[in-house]
């Protein structure tokens, strides 16, 4: 992420009346002292953010749809979506030819969910991308991870 995408990214939140503020690098430095800024060019802190494991989190939903009777294919690659006359999803096909039909697909892929919705002949605009740039912008969060964790649940 490049400094500008995350000054788009604050300014997004703030219109959303989430409290989230830019910091420069001394800043950022007054605010963690043990951190090092060398190459932060800006920061976005957020002091009612808090921390959530994506995979416990993500473990805890698949628990509770299971419980619900959603069944999971996992490593299942979806080569083709099967479609209504009116467009609606019915039913997907798999890598091994299985064609399953479903009343409700979701699309879970992640970052290749734009390439899944395509199958559909829709378009999500997510693309995966690996960015590197120089300097990095950084969010702050009121407490590091293992405290978060370590607070919750009250």
């Amino acid at each position: 992420m490049d400094r500008d995408a995350l000054v788009r990214n604050v300014h997004i939140h703030q219109s959303l009346g989430i409290p989230v503020q830019l910091l420069d690098p001394q800043q950022v430095k007054e605010m963690v002292p043990q951190i090092n800024v060398d190459d932060v060019v800006v920061a976005a802190y957020e002091p009612e953010s808090g921390y959530g494991d994506p995979v416990l989190t993500t473990n805890a939903v698949a628990d509770a749809a299971r419980l619900l009777g959603v069944e999971f294919r996992l490593q299942t690659e979806v080569t083709g979506i099967l479609q209504k006359s009116d467009g609606s999803v019915r039913g997907v096909v798999t890598a091994s030819g299985e064609k399953i039909m479903l009343p409700i697909v979701i699309d879970t892929a992640g970052a290749w969910a734009g390439k899944v919705a395509a199958l559909a002949g829709k378009e999500i605009p997510i693309r995966p991308t690996r960015e590197q740039k120089h300097g990095r912008p950084i969010a702050l969060w009121p407490y590091p991870a293992s405290e978060t964790a370590r607070l919750w649940p009250k």
